[in-house]
């Protein structure tokens, strides 16, 4: 793994949350409210279509509305259907945006999700994006306040790092961190078989 391809997953200084909303229980509102309630310290800007405001943020229609250059740290999060990939990737790719993080609930979605998200991912590949595949779980690091998934997390900062590959599993183990009173340093989610983050390169990167 590429330290700029790190440094975006767990450091991002502009998060790009596309599907971001305010519809109660839906997964752009609860990313998006996760998002907010932690410290992030960083910069978060909403893609809704028909809202020109998100979670009390100004939000853009699309991604090329964004009047900002794309920088090595920015990090596109989609919380769109699968349907809706490819074009986003492309949208990305014209936007310069290299680094791209979805999350999805994939044990809910259509047996033919799986296939053409991994198709719309081998072709973003070729785009030169890097796509990381997540639960909604996501990715945690209570250091910069970053908690891009659904479940609150309630831990400080501290030296124990966590790769699951199901959402649940991930909360449970953040929750048995809690009560044992351990810090994080970071937590990811990965969906398995999807996607072009593995668990071999970022035990690599965390070593």
């Amino acid at each position: 793994m590429s330290k700029h391809l790190f440094d975006a997953l767990f450091e991002p200084q502009h998060i790009i949350v596309i599907g971001a909303s305010e519809r109660p229980h839906s997964l752009g509102e609860r990313v998006l409210s996760a998002l907010l309630s932690a410290p992030f310290q960083g910069k978060i800007t909403p893609v809704n279509l028909r809202h020109k405001s998100v979670g009390g943020l100004k939000a853009y229609p699309n991604l090329n509305r964004i009047s900002e250059a794309a920088d090595v740290a920015d990090v596109a999060l989609i919380l769109t259907p699968v349907a809706s990939y490819e074009a986003l990737f492309k949208a990305c790719h014209k936007k310069q945006i290299r680094h791209v993080v979805l999350v999805q609930d994939w044990e809910n979605q259509s047996a033919d999700a799986l296939p053409q998200a991994q198709a719309a991912i081998q072709g973003a590949a070729r785009l030169g994006l890097h796509i990381t595949a997540c639960t909604p779980a996501a990715i945690q690091v209570p250091a910069n306040g970053l908690n891009s998934g659904i479940y609150p997390v309630r831990l400080g900062a501290g030296n124990v790092a966590v790769i699951s590959w199901h959402a649940a599993t991930g909360a449970g183990i953040l929750s048995v961190l809690s009560r044992a009173k351990l810090g994080l340093s970071r937590h990811i989610s990965l969906q398995p078989g999807l996607g072009q983050t593995c668990s071999a390169e970022l035990l690599d990167a965390l070593d």
